[in-house]
């Protein structure tokens, strides 16, 4: 008997197999694509997180800059030291307010920075709020604390 030519009953019993694997491959190129939709879903949600982390760090590392600044302008502005005590007493001054402007300019949310002097050490606090940051409030801070001590006048 040559394979071209089965019985009936072979043929039927082949042909009753054949339908049941059917959409077999369809499923598993769905779940394929399933899984790899849910890989990128997953690569989106890392790359926000890393967006997010980046632009805190921008934010913080521009707060450092701004302390370092002001505590850079005291030093050149030794004379009237006594001005930088408050961010009341710094507004009158015309080298820390253009500070201040600074500050409110460089970082979001528009709060205002908070030095106080004990004797000769000051503490300066710089805050800002990020916007849809909901882990935290939004409020973030940088605080440093800086010696600034007048050299007394050279007699001759």
């Amino acid at each position: 008997m040559s394979p071209s030519v089965l019985p009936r009953s072979r043929r039927r019993a082949r042909l009753a197999r054949r339908p049941a694997a059917r959409g077999f491959m369809m499923i598993e190129a769905l779940v394929g694509i399933l899984i790899f939709t849910i890989g990128v879903l997953g690569f989106i949600g890392l790359q926000a997180s890393m967006v997010r982390a980046q632009s805190s760090a921008n934010y913080r590392a521009e707060a450092a800059q701004l302390a370092t600044d002001l505590v850079g302008r005291m030093w050149v502005d030794v004379a009237r030291v006594d001005q930088y005590a408050s961010a009341a007493t710094c507004a009158a001054n015309t080298i820390c307010n253009e500070w201040l402007t600074r500050v409110k300019t460089r970082l979001p949310g528009n709060v205002a920075p908070v030095i106080t002097r004990t004797g000769d050490q000051f503490a300066i606090t710089i805050s800002w709020v990020v916007p849809g940051d909901t882990d935290s409030g939004g409020q973030h801070a940088f605080r440093t604390v800086t010696s600034v001590t007048p050299q007394p006048p050279k007699t001759p």
